[in-house]
């Protein structure tokens, strides 16, 4: 059984007299503690935040406050303690769902929510194909104390917490020759080898990998070219899955699969290519980034072939049949 606390809702504040609460605090051995939150280099207004304390005695069940504020307040029995604290709560995430909070350190948000892909767009990697993740930030700690000196003294001890994204950015970047023969939309890709998970009292990321699916919705051309430029996206993640490339099916890499449509209504052959090499890392303000581009104005990553514009609103056209039956789910457009 978890307890569970939201203070912000019913206990919006609370007076008492000198001796009776010295009296209620040495019979239970508990004092107030304040939570202090600062979402500012996450970049987001939660519409609510779950702050988990879990003991470190063995028998003893976590006690979770839920609040809408940025200060609010908790009663804690004497004790030792560690902290987590995220957006939201465990049901109020598009696509992530959690496991194991029972616990500090196996307290884990994954990607849920499950795509069905049949047909020309069935995914190639071996890996499960999951919606894009929900924004998500968090912040632990791992020891916080109320001791006996606490209690007797009645102190007002306070929690600060800073949360951070726990999610990557991934920026993909094709450089294609002919671009101007695509379609004007219904680019798609997926890429394998992602990151199911992420541990939030330690900010690693699971082993287990993923496949997502997105949109190649942004066409640019190079300067001074009205047939040469790069098609791109951007989307949130989970990072890289963290297992051994020893370990690793060639299957289950960073396996990139491009379907474009060209601008005569016919679909070009899919394109595969294992791009964990060209995968790299920046540490942003407020996330980590994962930059992938593949090719270069020089040695661009697709050609395609010189076909008519049929039709100046070719367009993504995929018979109904290609799609599985699974729940629909937005492809992100950002």
């Amino acid at each position: 059984m978890i307890v569970v606390y939201a203070m912000s809702l019913i206990v919006p504040a609370m007076a008492f007299s000198g001796c009776d609460t010295r009296r209620e605090i040495f019979e239970d051995q508990s004092i107030w503690v304040r939570v202090r939150l600062n979402w500012t280099p996450a970049d987001i207004v939660p519409e609510g935040t779950s702050i988990y304390f879990y003991p470190h005695e063995q028998g003893r069940q976590p006690v979770v406050l839920l609040t809408n504020d940025m200060l609010d307040s908790i009663r804690l029995p004497k004790g030792n303690y560690s902290v987590l604290a995220f957006n939201e709560t465990v049901n109020g995430h598009d696509h992530i769902s959690f496991r194991g909070t029972d616990k500090y350190d196996t307290f884990e948000a994954y990607a849920s929510t499950p795509v069905t892909f049949s047909g020309r767009y069935a995914k190639s990697s071996g890996a499960p194909a999951v919606a894009v993740p929900d924004i998500l930030a968090a912040a632990h700690l791992d020891r916080f104390d109320v001791t006996r000196e606490m209690v007797l003294q009645d102190m007002r001890p306070t929690v600060e917490l800073t949360p951070r994204r726990l999610l990557s950015k991934l920026f993909v970047t094709i450089h294609i020759k002919g671009l101007d023969n695509c379609s004007k939309s219904g680019h798609v890709a997926s890429i394998g080898g992602m990151a199911e998970s992420v541990y939030l009292a330690t900010e690693t990321v699971g082993s287990v990998p993923v496949t997502h699916y997105f949109t190649l919705n942004n066409r640019t051309f190079y300067p001074g070219s009205e047939t040469d430029g790069t098609m791109s996206a951007t989307f949130e993640t989970f990072g890289l899955a963290d297992m051994p490339l020893t370990m690793q099916p060639a299957n289950v890499r960073n396996m990139l699969s491009l379907y474009f449509r060209l601008r005569d209504g016919s679909d070009f052959p899919v394109i595969e290519q294992d791009v964990g090499d060209f995968i790299v890392r920046e540490e942003g303000t407020m996330q980590m980034r994962l930059i992938l581009t593949v090719g270069n104005t020089g040695n661009p990553a697709v050609v395609l072939p010189d076909v008519p514009d049929i039709s100046e609103d070719s367009g993504f056209t995929a018979d109904v049949d290609d799609w599985g039956e699974q729940e629909e789910v937005p492809v992100p457009l950002e």
